[in-house]
């Protein structure tokens, strides 16, 4: 019988678009874990990437839950410094799309996530891994794109505050506003075996199936199958565009690839472009193309709803 995790460490981002108080997350402690007789702490960040030192910190510790409090940013900053460890990863939602609570079936609502640890199933899943040059080398969550969402994300970047008071209406605008004007680059992508070459306007490549909270781009991905699920739109003319968006918003694109749309699975994904694109991960606006993706796998554990999950092999 697997014993319930005793610890837990809140790791809270206080510039996440919901974020809770220091009172009200504690007092969601007190009622679901102290309660229970949980040792529970609780961190605030201070900086970009202080959620990463807080989560190597005490995984290195041996705290079996630590519950990230924010966006799908914040997540991904957790992650970062507890991967390959024993603890394993919870969330209380407080971002704009909280994309990764409603992949794992974590309720929405503070309250409703702080119940779930207790009962939650652990699992353990994989991570995918960008590098770039010598220097950069990070896990991601979600998935990564480079282009045209990813020039959304950076001019988001530089205005925090915008998305902060408007959420994902902001997103949408920004990204209209980008989409007119973003131009496809050529670009020659290989994925394992596979050889991909000619205009890109976008590229998705996913570790889970949700795409900003509202439709499934990689509708095939698994989070625990070792594979990555490649997604890359053409996007030559406005037309061709828009008819390639609707397409998106079905979701579903695994079953429905071609006409500008391409979809592969692969372990290693290479992306080099004419010029450089701007690359994003999980939300989060990282670097330049050329990049090279993997898959870490068995990298992560995560506490998920106990219901059956179509993220995992075995459900």
């Amino acid at each position: 019988m697997t014993l319930l995790p005793r610890t837990a460490v809140v790791i809270r981002n206080p510039r996440s678009r919901s974020a809770p108080s220091e009172d009200v997350v504690w007092r969601e402690m007190l009622d679901n874990l102290v309660s229970d007789g949980w040792g529970v702490d609780i961190q605030t960040t201070q900086y970009a990437g202080h959620a990463t030192e807080l989560a190597a910190k005490f995984a290195r510790q041996g705290v079996e839950v630590i519950v990230a409090c924010g966006g799908d940013g914040t997540i991904n900053e957790v992650i970062n410094g507890m991967m390959h460890t024993e603890s394993s990863l919870a969330v209380l939602p407080a971002g704009t799309a909280n994309v990764w609570a409603r992949e794992a079936g974590i309720p929405l609502d503070i309250g409703g996530a702080a119940k779930l640890i207790p009962h939650a199933r652990r699992v353990r899943i994989d991570l995918g891994r960008i590098r770039s040059g010598e220097r950069l080398d990070r896990r991601f969550l979600l998935m990564c794109g480079v282009g045209l969402d990813a020039e959304a994300v950076r001019v988001l970047h530089y205005n925090s505050r915008a998305k902060r008071i408007f959420g994902m209406a902001t997103y949408v605008g920004v990204g209209a506003w980008v989409g007119t004007r973003f131009q496809p680059m050529e670009a020659r992508i290989e994925v394992d075996d596979v050889h991909l070459e000619g205009p890109l306007l976008q590229l998705i490549a996913g570790n889970t199936r949700l795409y900003g909270g509202v439709t499934r781009l990689t509708a095939g991905a698994r989070a625990d199958d070792g594979l990555l699920d490649l997604c890359t739109f053409s996007g030559e003319g406005i037309g061709h565009r828009l008819m390639m968006a609707l397409r998106a918003a079905r979701g579903g694109l695994d079953a429905r690839a071609g006409g500008g749309i391409d979809y592969v699975r692969g372990a290693r994904i290479k992306v080099e472009t004419e010029w450089p694109l701007p690359v994003q991960i999980d939300g989060e606006y990282l670097c330049e193309t050329p990049i090279t993706l993997e898959v870490d796998s068995n990298a992560l554990n995560v506490l998920i709803a106990p219901e059956p999950n179509v993220l995992l092999t075995r459900g």
